[in-house]
C-alpha cells in the first residue's frame, strides 16, 4: 500500500531504461506512477489530482511532451 505521506511523482518517458533508472533512484522516497506514452500521461494526470511532480520526456511518439503540457 502506498505511503500517503510521501509525494507522488509521475514519470512519463518512452524509453524503458530511463523509466527504470528513475524508479530505482526515486522509489524509496516517493510514490511513483510510470507511463510510456503521452496519451496515458494525460489520462493519469486527469484522474490523479494529487500528483506533485511530472518528469516528462519531450520527444515521444504520437503525443509529445509539449502537447501533454497543453
Amino acid at each position: 500500500m502506498p505511503d500517503k505521506s510521501r509525494g507522488k511523482i509521475l514519470i512519463c518517458d518512452d524509453e524503458e531504461g530511463i523509466r527504470e533508472s528513475l524508479k530505482l533512484i526515486l522509489s524509496d522516497h516517493y510514490n511513483l506512477m510510470v507511463t510510456d506514452s503521452g496519451e496515458q500521461c494525460v489520462e493519469l494526470i486527469s484522474n490523479a489530482p494529487d500528483i506533485g511532480l511530472v518528469l516528462l520526456d519531450i520527444k515521444m511518439p504520437k503525443i509529445n511532451g509539449l502537447e501533454v503540457l497543453k
